[in-house]
C-alpha cells in the first residue's frame, strides 16, 4: 500500500489506507472510523482515523497519536528493497514509512494487545493523514471533532529513541514556521559574460542568504536561536559512529557544529532550508538533500 500524501491527500489511496489502520485497531478492540477532515477554506482535506476505548468513567483518558501517510519515493534504483514491500534484514524491518510512522501505528496496537484486559485507561486514537504534508486541516478537523479530543494525556508515537538500544520518551515537542522566501536580481535573464561580476545571480543569492545562517564551524548563527543541552543535563551523548552509520554519512564529511551531538541533533529540527528552482520544480520536502549536482 503507497500512501503517499504527496501524490494527493484526498485521493482514493489514502482513504485506503485510512481504512486499512481503522480496521488494524479495531481488532485490538479500539472503536474506529474514518473521517474526511476539512481545510479551512472548506474543501475536502485529509483522511483521518478516530476512535476510542473506553474501560471506566472514573478511569482517565489517554490519546493516541500517529499518521499513516508516508514521504515519496523519488527513485526506487537507490533502494536496496522494494520501498512497499516490507522486507525483514537481520533484526529490522525495511520499508517506505516502516518507521515513520508504520512504527508508531505498530506501538499502539501492539500495546493495546499486550495490556488486553490489563488496560486500566480509556484510549482515544487520531490517526492523521497527511502529517507529511504539513498537515493544512489539521486545527480545523480538531475544531469539528473536539469530543474526540478531550483527553487527559497525550502520547505521539512519531519520534526517535535515543540509539537502537536504548528506548526514550521524548516530552516536549517544537512546532515548526514556514516562510517562502523569493529572491528576484532582474527583470529577465541577462548573458552572463556580459553582466556576470557586479550582479549576482538569484541561486548564488540564496546560497549565501543561507550560509550568512551559519558560522565557520556549522553552528546556527540566528540571533536569538541558540543551542542548549537537554535538560536537565545530558547523562550519555549519541555515538558519532552510529549516527554516521545510520545516516549513511561519506567518510570525508565532517560533522557540523561544535558541542555534544546530542545538543547538535536537537538543533537540526530548529532550522531546515528548502530550496525550490524559479521554474516551480518539483515540491520540496523535510529530507536532507544527499547530495546536489552543479555545472560549474
Amino acid at each position: 500500500m503507497q500512501s503517499i500524501s504527496a501524490k494527493g491527500i484526498t485521493a482514493d489511496h489514502m482513504k485506503r489506507s485510512a481504512q486499512f489502520v481503522a480496521d488494524l485497531l479495531r481488532e485490538v478492540g479500539v472503536d474506529t472510523k474514518v473521517v474526511q477532515s476539512h481545510n479551512p477554506d472548506g474543501t475536502p482535506g485529509a483522511w483521518e482515523v478516530i476512535g476510542s476505548k473506553n474501560v471506566s468513567e472514573d478511569a482517565p483518558t489517554v490519546l493516541l497519536y500517529a499518521h499513516h501517510d508516508v514521504q515519496p519515493v523519488p527513485d526506487p534504483s537507490v533502494w536496496n528493497t522494494d520501498p512497499f514491500v516490507g522486507t525483514e534484514i537481520g533484526t529490522r524491518l525495511y520499508g517506505r514509512g516502516a518507521a515513520d510512522d508504520g512504527g508508531g501505528i505498530a506501538i499502539h496496537s501492539g500495546a493495546l494487545k499486550a495490556l488486553g484486559d490489563d488496560l486500566k485507561v480509556n484510549i482515544k486514537v487520531f490517526i492523521e493523514g497527511e502529517e507529511e504534508m504539513g498537515s493544512p486541516s489539521f486545527i480545523p478537523f480538531i475544531e469539528e471533532h473536539r469530543d474526540e479530543f478531550a483527553s487527559d494525556a497525550i502520547i505521539v508515537a512519531d519520534s526517535g529513541n535515543w540509539s537502537a538500544e536504548i528506548p526514550s520518551l521524548t516530552t516536549s515537542l517544537r512546532g515548526n514556521t514556514d516562510i517562502d522566501v523569493h529572491i528576484k536580481a532582474l527583470e529577465h535573464p541577462v548573458h552572463s559574460g556580459q553582466y556576470g561580476g557586479p550582479i549576482l545571480d538569484a541561486n548564488t543569492l540564496a546560497a549565501m542568504l543561507i550560509s550568512s545562517m551559519y558560522d565557520a564551524n556549522g553552528d546556527l548563527a540566528v540571533p536569538g536561536v541558540a543551542s542548549e543541552e537537554p535538560v536537565g543535563g545530558l547523562q550519555r551523548d549519541m555515538d558519532e559512529a552510529t549516527v554516521r552509520a545510520d545516516a549513511g554519512i561519506v567518510e570525508s564529511y565532517r560533522l557540523a557544529g561544535t558541542g555534544s551531538l546530542a545538543a547538535r541533533l536537537d538543533e537540526a529540527q530548529r532550522h531546515r532550508h528548502r530550496v525550490r528552482r524559479a521554474s516551480g520544480g518539483r515540491k520540496s520536502f523535510n529530507v536532507i538533500s544527499p547530495k546536489k549536482p552543479r555545472s560549474v
